[in-house]
């Protein structure tokens, strides 16, 4: 099967609500309006990730693309690989602004044996949901220097997009923003201040999103406290993609 993620400004959004099968014709419908005022410059590097663990074989396992202002649409081929037994199975869609994360999607599917029912079944389309315009920073200062330089591209892509720090608010001021970014390291898993933050993130009504940034190997840190199975496996599927020094290719910058 096909699986799409479609990125577009709010004129769009009756199309992303539509049909799956419509989606295909996003990019068309973009053409006709002009660059939308948003946080993204455009030409931005986007890459959108989908990853599906062993049962779930994902091709190709990331797209890349260059934000046009208007729509973009990320499509991927879905196989069941063979023998697995019947049961749900979840896909991580995650949406990458300069190696930043931006935005996550959970999909769980279930898997069972074709009959007459599965294939006359309906498309399924998520509801949309909209990008974070204001990003909450939980991170320590140990990580000050090496959070710059991971975030020195997607500051220039993004200047509408507001990077509020976690460290410099007051110890016990409320969570602010649309998302928690959660810059995750040895020395934050240690971090009152970053912990609480994420507390109130998930206990937030409704819970505020929490878009994972590991700045070291997950394998070797603890998880997160409270974080639950599909967020780890975001958390994990992220590192190959960003798993390389930030000052071995200097951002591309337009």
């Amino acid at each position: 099967f096909t699986a799409r993620l479609g990125v577009a400004v709010p004129a769009l959004a009756h199309v992303l609500q539509a049909a799956v099968s419509d989606l295909d014709d996003l990019p068309r419908r973009a053409e006709g309006l002009p660059p939308a005022q948003g946080p993204w410059r455009p030409g931005a590097p986007l890459t959108v990730l989908l990853d599906g663990g062993p049962d779930l074989l994902v091709s190709p396992a990331r797209r890349h693309l260059n934000w046009s202002g208007r729509a973009e649409l990320a499509s991927f081929s879905v196989a069941v690989a063979r023998g697995i037994p019947d049961g749900p199975r979840r896909l991580h869609f995650q949406l990458l602004l300069a190696g930043v994360p931006m935005a996550g999607l959970t999909l769980t599917l279930r898997v069972e044996p074709p009959n007459v029912a599965t294939a006359l079944a309906v498309p399924r389309a998520e509801a949309p949901q909209r990008l974070p315009r204001r990003l909450w920073l939980a991170s320590v200062d140990a990580d000050r220097a090496a959070l710059a330089r991971r975030l020195e591209a997607a500051r220039h892509w993004a200047p509408g997009l507001d990077w509020v720090r976690g460290g410099d608010a007051p110890a016990d001021g409320p969570v602010e923003g649309d998302a928690l970014l959660l810059c995750w390291s040895r020395a934050a898993a240690d971090d009152p201040g970053v912990v609480r933050a994420l507390q109130q993130a998930w206990s937030a009504e409704p819970p505020l999103p929490v878009l994972p940034l590991p700045l070291h190997d997950p394998e070797a840190l603890p998880p997160p406290p409270g974080s639950g199975e599909p967020w780890l496996e975001r958390l994990h599927s992220l590192w190959p993609e960003l798993d390389e020094d930030p000052d071995d290719e200097p951002p591309t910058v337009r």
